[in-house]
């Protein structure tokens, strides 16, 4: 009996008894034994001709291929603007933790105001102790690099631990850990909030509230920066630039760039928001999946 006779047999669940040869005799609704996908006895299926693999369904091929050649002409292999790791994120993040290292482990004036600095890449030796009731806290609207901040911190020091407070959800554990970087900390609830800040342990917060005057309270020395409230064409460009080099997919062919002018033009429609910038271009970018052209980035 054929592979395809004996599947079309045995796949009706209206009939009783296997149809192999010998036959079963028990029916196929009863066998334990019996595997639907593909519709053999177990008993039996050595019985059964040997067959080969069927090839891939002609509608899927194109399919597999263009997966293959993913941005053939840009040399990527991934989209650089998808969702990236924490740890990713920690390592590709564009700023200078250098203010925030020196107000949570060195001597600072109390309650000083910074404004927002130009963003650098580089890492820094993290020779200095952290101090009690030291606080940074990053103030600045959604989108605006604060996160990038924190994680660029967390990716300094390895005991540090990171807490994000989700909206309308309870308040997740916060772990003890030799410096607390909390993201959303304006969602601390008042509780939480007490406990913490009474604890002394140093802080690095993004909020979207001033909370100077609970850490003045708790006896903190405090430095804010504002987050956004300005940036550079420049900035842009190598926040932009550092995510498509981390896409490179062969080391020794070129990848596309993010120009100063297409940064220009991402901060005149989008003004400081670069989490907006980030989501236009990764859709600009799935566009030219399949493109063997030179990529674009302003539509």
């Amino acid at each position: 009996m054929s592979v395809d006779r004996h599947l079309e047999l045995t796949t009706d669940s209206r009939r009783v008894g296997c149809q192999c040869n010998p036959p079963l005799k028990t029916p196929l609704d009863s066998c334990t034994r019996f595997i639907s996908s593909p519709a053999f006895c177990v008993s039996h299926l050595p019985l059964m001709p040997a067959t080969k693999s069927p090839p891939p369904a002609p509608n899927t091929l194109p399919r597999l291929a263009s997966l293959a050649v993913r941005w053939p002409g840009a040399n990527l292999k991934t989209n650089p603007f998808g969702e990236l790791t924490r740890q990713e994120r920690s390592e590709l993040a564009v700023v200078s933790v250098q203010p925030m290292i020196d107000v949570l482990c060195d001597q600072a004036e109390t309650h000083r105001s910074i404004p927002d600095d130009n963003l650098s890449s580089g890492s820094t030796s993290l020779s200095a102790t952290l101090q009690p009731r030291r606080a940074y806290q990053l103030i600045g609207r959604c989108g605006r690099g604060k996160s990038s901040h924190l994680l660029a911190m967390w990716g300094q020091f390895p005991r540090a631990a990171y807490v994000y407070l989700p909206q309308w959800q309870p308040c997740p554990v916060i772990p003890e850990a030799p410096l607390l970087i909390i993201d959303e900390a304006q969602r601390l609830p008042f509780k939480v909030r007490r406990k913490l800040f009474s604890s002394g342990i140093p802080l690095l917060l993004a909020t979207h509230r001033n909370l100077t005057p609970w850490l003045r309270y708790y006896g903190y020395r405090s430095v804010t920066q504002r987050v956004g409230a300005t940036i550079s064409a420049d900035k842009i460009q190598a926040i932009f630039n550092r995510r498509i080099e981390a896409s490179r997919r062969l080391p020794d062919q070129p990848v596309p760039h993010l120009s100063t002018h297409d940064a220009a033009m991402l901060i005149q429609r989008f003004g400081t928001n670069i989490r907006s910038m980030e989501n236009y271009l990764y859709e600009i970018v799935q566009q030219q999946v399949n493109d063997h052209g030179q990529m674009r980035f302003i539509d």
